[in-house]
């Protein structure tokens, strides 16, 4: 169950040994947020234990309303930065000593600031002025199809000296926007936060909404939930293969790839209703029925298709060379900014919530995290390889027993939906959180922290000492979300 039954209260000024003590007992941090309190607001900051069957558990610090700006935690746990930021462009609320003063997301008209905020400098990019460094911005406008994100290089010769980036340039404000609403009408906005990753969203409502209500969904419904977060994970990393083999100028791979993501796309409507599987997963409602062997008849060739493409894929000599080295990073910086899914997995980190948390039909399926140590973008691209077939091994598994699981779910508590709880998932590009509260059935906060939000900052760090014509590679071997980020 995940709703929040631990919760320890900090001062502003303790908050932030608060946050350093419990990540030096090994407790990996969730997320950062603000929300309404009486007269003022409370900053809460979740956590979590890596193997512990306990419910997340908070560390929340009341503010009154003439506090206008607190310490900062950056210095004592560098992986709240962007909640900081965040919470100072919605809410209003300075922290002091934070390093980087710049807003980070455009203001949200559904938004009231509870204080009035002191004047946020205007994003300026962040670059050398050392002699003989140029500085060459890029976007937000990128060819193709991809959303919008800016890029400023500050190189010499052809070499990235320092890398700086300006997301967040399409907040849509669905946070602020789900506030008031019912579960029913809350659904159909959160599964649109983004569409790659729709699902893991979806599963992340359903498991905080059912943890209020006091519900256990039925085997069946945790079941088909797994093969569809599978089905999206498969997509996704067929998808992020095929842009690393563009990346490397192998058209021929690249369309191939991409074909087979179209293939897959293509059975998930036959079977769902939706390409992207939108609509699939709802709170307290039976999965879809769906004829399971005849899915696992779909995917058995295809994926068989898709194994063969990955072996020539990585048997390519220009493959291997291209992202051999390339936008390294060490499990130390990693573990300082806080990254997840296959760009921590590929630095030795083998975090991963089915596993660390395991939830819905996970436990007792998952093995080992798929781990490389190289931290480059080889080796993003080989955990992402080995998680195809792990992924694909879950699913026929449980497709197989799927007819035989318990349809019947334990009863729900009539009373009406109040409290805080937290939903989670590990989607395609790490672990996604999200936190709800509720009362007498209306949310009253709600927010996400996307793997996309965590993992942004290590395509900064890792762009540096790299050739500028490797970024685009660099950046296909994260490929993160713009969406994920831009709610």
């Amino acid at each position: 169950m995940t709703r929040l039954t631990r919760v320890r209260d900090a001062s502003p000024s303790r908050r932030p040994q608060a946050l350093r003590a419990l990540a030096a007992q090994g407790d990996a941090y969730a997320m950062g947020l603000c929300q309404r309190s009486g007269r003022g607001i409370e900053l809460v900051d979740l956590f979590y234990r890596p193997g512990s069957p306990l419910a997340p558990h908070a560390v929340r610090t009341a503010v009154p309303p003439e506090c206008t700006e607190v310490p900062s935690a950056v210095a004592a746990l560098p992986r709240v930065h962007w909640d900081e930021r965040e919470i100072r462009d919605l809410f209003g609320l300075s922290f002091a000593g934070h390093p980087d003063d710049r807003r980070l997301l455009l203001p949200d008209p559904r938004r009231t600031a509870i204080f009035s905020p002191r004047p946020v400098p205007p994003w300026h990019p962040r670059v050398l002025k050392q002699r003989d460094a140029v500085h060459v911005p890029v976007g937000p406008v990128h060819a193709g199809i991809i959303e919008s994100g800016q890029f400023h290089f500050s190189i010499m010769g052809e070499t990235v000296l320092q890398m700086d980036a300006r997301l967040f340039w399409n907040h849509r404000g669905i946070e602020a926007a789900l506030e008031g609403l019912g579960v029913d009408e809350a659904v159909t906005r959160v599964e649109r936060i983004c569409a790659s990753c729709t699902v893991s969203h979806q599963a992340a409502l359903a498991m905080a909404v059912e943890s209020l209500a006091g519900l256990r969904p039925p085997a069946r419904t945790e079941a088909v939930r797994l093969v569809l977060l599978e089905l999206e994970r498969l997509a996704s990393h067929l998808n992020d293969l095929a842009q690393l083999a563009a990346g490397a100028a192998l058209q021929v791979l690249l369309m191939q790839g991409m074909a087979l993501r179209e293939r897959l796309l293509a059975v998930q409507h036959r079977h769902f209703g939706h390409r992207y599987l939108f609509g699939t997963i709802r709170p307290a409602v039976p999965a879809p029925t769906f004829d399971a062997a005849g899915l696992a008849a779909d995917l058995g060739p295809l994926l068989e298709e898709a194994a063969a493409w990955m072996e020539r894929l990585f048997a390519h000599q220009g493959f291997r060379d291209r992202l051999t080295g390339v936008g390294r990073l060490s499990p130390e910086q990693v573990t300082a900014l806080g990254g997840v899914g296959p760009a921590a997995r590929a630095t030795g980190i083998a975090a991963d919530l089915r596993r660390d948390l395991p939830y819905g039909f996970y436990p007792g399926l998952v093995s080992e995290p798929a781990v490389r140590t190289a931290g480059d973008a080889m080796a993003r691209a080989e955990v992402r390889q080995l998680e195809v077939l792990e992924s694909w091994r879950l699913v026929r598994e449980v497709l197989a027993e799927l007819d035989s699981l318990p349809d019947r779910a334990s009863a729900v508590d009539a009373e009406p939906l109040d409290g805080a709880a937290t939903g989670y998932s590990e989607s395609p590009r790490g672990a996604s959180f999200h936190y709800v509260r509720m009362r007498a059935g209306r949310i009253t906060r709600y927010h996400v922290r996307s793997a996309s939000f965590a993992n942004w900052p290590l395509v900064m760090v890792a762009s540096a000492d790299n050739p500028i014509g490797d970024f685009p590679l660099i950046n296909k071997s994260f490929e993160l979300c713009y969406a994920c980020c831009d709610r």
